[in-house]
């Protein structure tokens, strides 16, 4: 049963939060400001809190769109996606869903590109930290063993197709460049990855044929099978993928080795 507190609790909660009703019967006016007024300062300071978050986690967005622009585009996001995680760090992870479905954002698909780099931007640099391997590791791997090998990734390794010039614009506007590139369609899809070492996160397009070889990897395939998929792909050996899989040890893509 619910008390007088847990009962008011509830209802500045859902007045907050929900755009519920001012629990005014509840609020006591002072001789400087109404009740009204009182209940308002914490109903519009818990959105302007949430949209100078969304500010921080999409400033190329903002940059893109403008100051107003953008700020209309975060009042609409929070009337319409409720904060559901204790901290306001993760608040802004739908934005990219949200441009992608909602109109009249949905009519321009490189917002909804833009947003979801930049957010794997900032997951790479929150993500936790493991040690890598090294590439005198896999010398030590006797050679009957490496057709089973299957590796994991570092927790902040992040996998983006891109079918718009994002990457240069959103480094442009960081970098607060005087030229800013404009934002083009590209004639086919482009494969990034975006990690972090350190304290730096780094991001570079994906090679020929990696693409399908990492996606593989993260999803436990064996060093055999990438190799023969490879093959039957583009008529590629066990070359490209050693060429391939090199690359992400001296990148610190890789934690762990299981044979």
């Amino acid at each position: 049963m619910a008390t007088p507190l847990t009962d008011a609790q509830a209802r500045f909660h859902d007045y907050v939060i929900n755009d519920g009703p001012a629990p005014l019967d509840i609020t006591r006016s002072t001789s400087n400001a109404t009740a009204e007024k009182l209940l308002g300062i914490y109903h519009t300071g818990y959105r302007l809190s949430l949209l100078e978050a969304l500010e921080d986690d999409y400033q190329a967005l903002r940059a893109l769109l403008g100051d107003e622009v953008f700020e209309t585009l975060g009042r609409e996001y929070i009337a319409q996606t409720p904060s559901k995680h204790y901290s306001i760090r993760w608040y802004g992870r739908g934005m990219a869903a949200y441009l992608s479905d909602v109109a009249p954002w949905q009519n321009h698909p490189e917002l909804a590109q833009l947003a979801a780099w930049e957010w794997a931007l900032g997951e790479a640099a929150d993500a936790a930290d493991e040690d890598t391997v090294g590439v005198d590791t896999f010398g030590q791997i006797p050679p009957e063993d490496w057709a089973g090998l299957v590796f994991r990734f570092h927790p902040s390794l992040r996998r983006l197709d891109l079918t718009w010039s994002v990457p240069p614009f959103r480094q442009a506007v960081q970098d607060e460049d005087d030229d800013i590139p404009a934002l083009e369609q590209q004639d086919e899809p482009v494969a990034w990855a975006i990690w972090r070492q350190e304290t730096q996160v780094y991001f570079r397009s994906l090679a020929d044929g990696e693409e399908g070889v990492l996606e593989a990897a993260l999803g436990g395939a064996t060093f055999g099978a990438l190799c023969e998929a490879l093959t039957e792909n583009l008529g590629d050996d066990a070359a490209a993928v050693a060429g391939f899989l090199r690359s992400w040890v001296e990148h610190g893509w890789i934690t762990a080795i299981k044979t």
